[in-house]
This record gives C-alpha cells, sequence and structure tokens, in this order.
C-alpha cells in the first residue's frame, strides 16, 4: 500500500478487495483474543465469531495474481445483465407452467392429508403412501409448486413425481373373490358366502361405513387426529377396513368415483 500510494492503491478494486480480507482475517484473530482475554455474553460472543466465517475469502487472493482469472471474473461480471434477461424468461416459464401444475395436479394427495379430521382423512387415507405426494414437492400451491419445478429442473427425484402424476384410476370391474372372501373376514361374516360381484365403489362403501363404525367416539363425533395415535388408523379394525377400502380402488380413485362416495355420505373432498 505505501509502496504504491494509499490513493493508487485503493484506485485498483482487487487490491480493495485485498484489503478487505486482510481486515477481516485481523478482525477473526481479534475476536478469539477478545473472548478469551474479557469475559463476554457468549451469545454475544457466539454472534462476533460469525464474521470469521468471511476468513474463506482469503482463497480469492488467488485472483489477484492470476491474471487469467481476473479477466475470467471480470467477463461474468460484464454479462450479469444479459443473465438477468435469461433468468427473467426462466422465470416466467416456471410461472407459467406452475399455473398449469396447480390446475392439473392441485388436488393431488400429499403425504399430510391422510391426518385431515374425520371423514375428511379417507380420501387420502385411502391411497398407498408410495402413490402420494411430498408436501414439499406437489402442486398444492403457487410457491411449493414453484419449487417442485426447480426441483425438477435439477433432476432430484423427477422421476417418483411423474410417476404419482401418471396415475390413472382402475377400471370398474367386480371385485375379486380374494377381496370378497377379505371382507367376509373383516366383517366377521360367515366363510363361504357367494361374491355378489360388486364393483369397487359398493365395496369402497361398506369398507368405509366399518372404518366410520370402527374410529366413532361413544359420545359422538370423530377423535381428534392431534390427540389420536395412529389416526386415521387408531384400532386394528379401523386399519382392517382401510385396507379394505384400499385393495377395492387399487392406486388411484377417480373423480366420478370420489363424487359418487361423497354423494352417497361416505367421503368429504
Amino acid at each position: 500500500m505505501f509502496a504504491f500510494h494509499p490513493v493508487s492503491y485503493y484506485r485498483v478494486g482487487w487490491n480493495r478487495f485485498d484489503f478487505f480480507i486482510v481486515m477481516v482475517t485481523f478482525g477473526g484473530v481479534a475476536i478469539d483474543a477478545l473472548g478469551n482475554a474479557v469475559p463476554l455474553d457468549p451469545t454475544i460472543l457466539r454472534i462476533l465469531r460469525i464474521f470469521r466465517v468471511f476468513r474463506i475469502l482469503r482463497a480469492f487472493r488467488i485472483f489477484k495474481a492470476a491474471k487469467g482469472l481476473q479477466a475470467i471474473v471480470t467477463t461474468l461480471f460484464r454479462s450479469l445483465p444479459a443473465l438477468a434477461n435469461l433468468f427473467a424468461m426462466l422465470g416466467l416459464f416456471f410461472f407459467i407452467f406452475s399455473i398449469l401444475g396447480v390446475t392439473l395436479f392441485g388436488n393431488m394427495c400429499t403425504l399430510d392429508d391422510q391426518y385431515h379430521p374425520g371423514m375428511g382423512a379417507l380420501r387420502c387415507a385411502m391411497m398407498v403412501p408410495d402413490f402420494m405426494m411430498d408436501p414439499k414437492a406437489s402442486f398444492r400451491s403457487m410457491p411449493v409448486a414453484f419449487a417442485t419445478l426447480f426441483r425438477c429442473a435439477t433432476g432430484d427425484g423427477w422421476g417418483q413425481l411423474l410417476e404419482v402424476c401418471s396415475l390413472v384410476s382402475t377400471p370398474r370391474t367386480p371385485v375379486a373373490d380374494e377381496i370378497w372372501a377379505r371382507y367376509l373376514q373383516v366383517n366377521g361374516s360367515a366363510a363361504g358366502v357367494a361374491n355378489p360381484r360388486m364393483s369397487g365403489i359398493e365395496l369402497a362403501k361398506l369398507a368405509i361405513r366399518g372404518w366410520n363404525a370402527s374410529v366413532w367416539l361413544p359420545g359422538g363425533g370423530y377423535p381428534a387426529p392431534a390427540e389420536t395415535p395412529g389416526w386415521p388408523t387408531p384400532n386394528q379394525a379401523a386399519s382392517d377396513w382401510l385396507a379394505l377400502a384400499r385393495s377395492a380402488l387399487p392406486r388411484c380413485m377417480s373423480d366420478e368415483g370420489a363424487a359418487e362416495l361423497q354423494a352417497a355420505g361416505r367421503l368429504v373432498c
């Protein structure tokens, strides 16, 4: 500094950067010495020691000696206005597709939807957890959808998200004999009753009625999920009925099926 004269020295940006790094390093040493010599509040001492993180900037002093690196960094700084336009365009694309994601997949079940009170938990509780979205990687709202799209752009777990969003409901065919036998077992009916070949929706109605009876409190009403361990399956009977409903409607439920269950008073959407 004194060889070049302070005025000439501070005219160069890299010299100012180097001076800042040296002062931060001295500041970190002074903070350590002060903490050992003077009794300070531990909270204040921890806050002061945060400034020691700036010591990592000493690695950037190599830029001062390497002219090629200086040229690269200078070029990067000069290209920032163009990069800002690029990021603005990317943000616009993310915004558009976030709206599409919320519109098309905003009603997809997430892992925390099954903890709603009462029958509000059934729509998602009947789904296998592997077919539900992570609450932090879903399309339930615009901010979450924006973060989800950014996650997909980085390639982190986008295949699982694609699989969940590509689920299709099973065709409305009569339930298989093994599922009907499971219903007889859970219901406590006599074995050997012939399968009436009812649809999965009809069997799901019976299963939901059984689940409702197993969780209904003696004084009336449903238990509070926050105060009920294992909700929505607080007991073995509720677990068996819910497993039966999942078997009757595997993978996912169609909008028509959900509307039919809601009209029958077996679901709250």
